[in-house]
C-alpha cells in the first residue's frame, strides 16, 4: 500500500477521470492493476450459471434464489424480482400505514367551545368593554365617540369579535378572569 502522502486525493482523481470523460478515454484506463492481481482474475474458473426456470413458471411457491446469483444477467434478474413482487402477497398492507389518514377531512367541534376560546372570548370582550366605557379628556364616559364602520359602510366594525356568542357579561367577576389571563 502506498503512503498516503504519495497517493492522489479523491478530488484530484475525480478531476482526471471528468477531463478523460471529456476527452473520450475510458474512465479505468490509467488505473494500474498489479499483474499477480490480473492473472488471479484470469486464471478463476467461472462457475457456470445456473439452471433458470422460465418466468412464467414462477408462482407463489417458486424459489427466486437462483435469480439473485451475481452471475445471472442484471436485466434477467430485475424481470424475475418484478415478476416475484407483483404477486398478490406482496400487494397486501401491513397495518403500519402511518400517513395514510385523510387529513382534509376533519370532524368540526360542532357547539363544542373549548376552554381556551371561552378564555380569549372574555379576554376580547373586557378590552372591548375597556375602550367604550373609558374616560375621556373631560372626564364624562366617550357615549358619543365615533364607532369604527365596517367594510360595507353600515354597521360597527365586527372583525376579529366573535358576532355568535352572546355579549359580554359585565356581572361577571374580573378576578376569576384576571387569574387565567396571566398565563402564556
Amino acid at each position: 500500500m502506498n503512503p498516503p502522502d504519495h497517493r492522489p486525493s479523491w478530488l484530484l482523481r475525480w478531476a482526471e477521470r471528468k477531463a478523460r470523460a471529456r476527452a473520450g478515454q475510458a474512465a479505468g484506463a490509467d488505473v494500474p492493476v498489479a499483474a499477480g492481481e490480473q492473472a488471479a482474475v484470469d486464471a478463476a474458473p467461472q462457475p457456470p450459471v445456473p439452471e433458470l426456470p422460465e418466468l412464467e413458471s414462477l408462482g407463489p411457491d417458486s424459489d427466486f434464489r437462483p435469480f439473485l446469483d451475481r452471475r445471472v444477467d442484471a436485466a434477467l434478474r430485475r424481470l424475475a424480482l418484478r415478476r416475484l413482487f407483483s404477486q398478490p402477497a406482496f400487494n397486501a398492507g401491513d397495518g403500519l400505514d402511518t400517513y395514510i389518514d385523510d387529513c382534509t377531512a376533519f370532524t368540526p367541534l360542532g357547539e363544542v367551545i373549548t376552554a381556551d376560546m371561552r378564555h380569549l372570548a372574555e379576554v376580547e370582550a373586557r378590552r372591548l368593554a375597556a375602550t367604550v366605557s373609558a374616560p375621556t379628556p373631560g372626564g364624562a364616559p366617550s357615549a358619543g365617540a365615533p364607532v369604527p364602520v365596517g367594510a360595507d359602510g353600515d354597521g360597527p366594525d365586527l372583525a376579529g369579535t366573535d358576532v355568535a356568542s352572546p355579549a359580554a357579561d359585565t356581572t361577571a367577576p374580573v378576578a376569576d378572569v384576571d387569574v387565567v389571563e396571566g398565563r402564556g
